[in-house]
């Protein structure tokens, strides 16, 4: 899965419900950096350590 957002106050919106949805619900597994990583932090996202993937 990818994220991504044109910037407007629209896809912002989008994408919060998109991170509230899927990598809140624990329904995602995958690696994060840069902007996005800042995000999902800002959202209450609980990072794990590669060794806990499946």
């Amino acid at each position: 899965m990818y994220y991504a957002t044109d910037g407007s106050s629209l896809g912002k919106q989008w994408l919060k419900k998109i991170i509230e949805e899927d990598a809140l619900g624990d329904r995602i597994w995958g690696e994060v950096s840069g902007k996005l990583a800042g995000l999902l932090k800002k959202y209450g996202f609980k990072f794990q350590s590669n060794e806990y993937a499946k």
